[in-house]
């Protein structure tokens, strides 16, 4: 979106990594938040990394486990709407196929507090 879009561009820049926008072709790295996580483009970079997704309707987790490029899922540590719990749910009792679940130290879903972990991580994925 907009606001996240925006400001992970900025921070990723400042932080001295490269960041291109692209709408179509496959990214070394494809890094999504929120509702746009499970996007077609989201799914299909080489390597994704899904910010504080939300929990996944069946039809898109149906689509998650078709997928097979990694993809690292972080989720909040204080779950404030139960998506965190989905996924560290999902993680113990139905692994899901290529996907690594991390979570954000002392961070709820004000993920932009994050910002620079998520970055570092971004950085160590694509070199």
């Amino acid at each position: 979106g907009d606001y996240n879009g925006k400001l992970s561009r900025a921070l990723a820049l400042g932080a001295n990594a490269k960041v291109t926008v692209a709408e179509t072709g496959e990214a070394d790295l494809v890094i999504a938040a929120g509702g746009r996580c499970f996007e077609k483009n989201s799914i299909g970079g080489k390597q994704t990394l899904w910010i504080a997704p939300p929990v996944p309707t069946d039809t898109e987790l149906a689509a998650i486990e078709q997928e097979r490029n990694p993809k690292t899922v972080l989720v909040p540590e204080i779950d404030e709407d139960g998506r965190s719990n989905w996924w560290n749910a999902h993680k113990k009792d139905h692994a899901i196929p290529g996907v690594e679940i991390s979570s954000l130290q002392g961070v709820g879903n004000r993920i932009d507090w994050a910002w620079d972990f998520v970055i570092e991580m971004a950085k160590k994925k694509t070199h």
